[in-house]
């Protein structure tokens, strides 16, 4: 995970999640900094061609692991037949 101060990568943030995704900035980086107080990131700073130094964020063993059991828990289920199965029929209920 590599996040990066700068507008394109905002644009890109929004591209990738379909506009479904809006991000503060000044929250991201709050986030990030809680993260690495809990060791789930680290952060190096990197000189720029362009500008002052880029600070970028990798993920921990640990945030890997945390991230790898909240994707299973919150986003894999979905893909569970019974569980995507009765998404469907709610989905077609609703229209």
């Amino acid at each position: 995970m590599v996040v990066r101060h700068s507008v394109l990568g905002q644009r890109s943030r929004n591209r990738r999640s379909s506009g479904t995704l809006s991000v503060d900035r000044k929250s991201l980086y709050r986030a990030l900094r809680r993260f690495e107080d809990q060791g789930l990131v680290d952060s190096t700073w990197h000189s720029s061609d362009k500008g002052p130094k880029r600070r970028y964020y990798h993920l921990t063993p640990l945030g890997t692991e945390v991230l790898c059991r909240f994707t299973r828990r919150n986003i894999l289920i979905f893909q569970e037949p019974t569980v995507a199965f009765g998404l469907a029929r709610l989905m077609q209920d609703g229209e």
